[in-house]
C-alpha cells in the first residue's frame, strides 16, 4: 500500500474519532444546571496539577507504552472505546506533544518523512483534518518499518491542554527517505 493511501487512511481515522466525539457529546446530554453544579463538591485548585508546558516536563510524563513499537504514551492516557491505537491526554497542547514525538522519534533512530508529514496544526485545519499534526517515520529495516504519529484536538480548533494521539504501524512500505 502506498504512503499516500496510508496517509488518507490515517485522515479517515481522525475523521472517525471526530464523529465518535460528537456522538459522545450528544449522549452525555446538556451541561449541568446551576443547582446541579452547586450540589457537587468543589475541587480545591491546588488538587489539580498544572499541565506541563516544557518538552522536558512532557517527556517525564510519557511513561506508558503504545502497542506500536513501544512508542510512548502519556501517563494520563485514556483510550477511547474500541480504538487500541489512540489515547486522549491533557499533559500538553497539540504543538507541544507533536514537538515531543518529533524529538523522541529522531533520537531513537527513526527517519522523518517531511514529504508526507504535517507539523503545523493550521495546515490540518486547511486540509479539513482538524487541528491535527501527522508525522510519518520509518526505519530502513527489511522490510521497511513505517509508523504514523497523529496528534490532534478532536475538531477544527485548539483545545489547549488536550490532545488525541494515534500511533499506527504502516506496513508494506517500499521506501524510506
Amino acid at each position: 500500500m502506498s504512503l499516500m493511501k496510508k496517509v488518507k487512511i490515517a485522515s479517515l481515522v481522525v475523521l472517525g474519532l471526530l464523529v465518535t466525539l460528537i456522538i459522545v457529546a450528544i449522549v452525555a446530554g446538556p451541561p449541568p444546571t446551576a443547582k446541579e453544579s452547586a450540589d457537587k463538591p468543589e475541587v480545591p485548585h491546588e488538587a489539580i496539577p498544572p499541565a506541563p508546558t516544557s518538552l522536558k516536563e512532557i517527556a517525564s510524563r510519557m511513561t506508558k507504552t503504545s502497542p506500536t513499537f513501544q512508542i510512548p504514551w502519556p501517563d494520563d492516557a485514556v483510550r477511547p472505546k474500541d480504538d487500541v491505537r489512540a489515547v486522549i491526554t491533557r499533559i500538553g497542547t497539540v504543538p507541544e506533544i507533536t514537538a515531543f514525538y518529533k524529538e523522541w522519534m529522531a533520537s531513537r533512530g527513526w527517519t522523518f518523512d517531511p514529504k508526507h508529514s504535517t507539523l503545523d496544526p493550521a495546515q490540518g485545519v486547511r486540509a479539513s483534518l482538524g487541528y491535527t499534526t501527522a508525522q510519518i517515520w520509518c526505519k530502513r529495516t527489511s522490510p521497511i518499518t513505517t509508523v504514523s504519529v497523529i496528534v490532534g484536538s478532536g475538531d477544527s480548533r485548539d483545545k489547549g491542554k488536550y490532545a488525541e494521539i494515534y500511533v499506527t504501524n504502516l506496513p508494506n512500505e517500499e521506501t524510506c527517505p
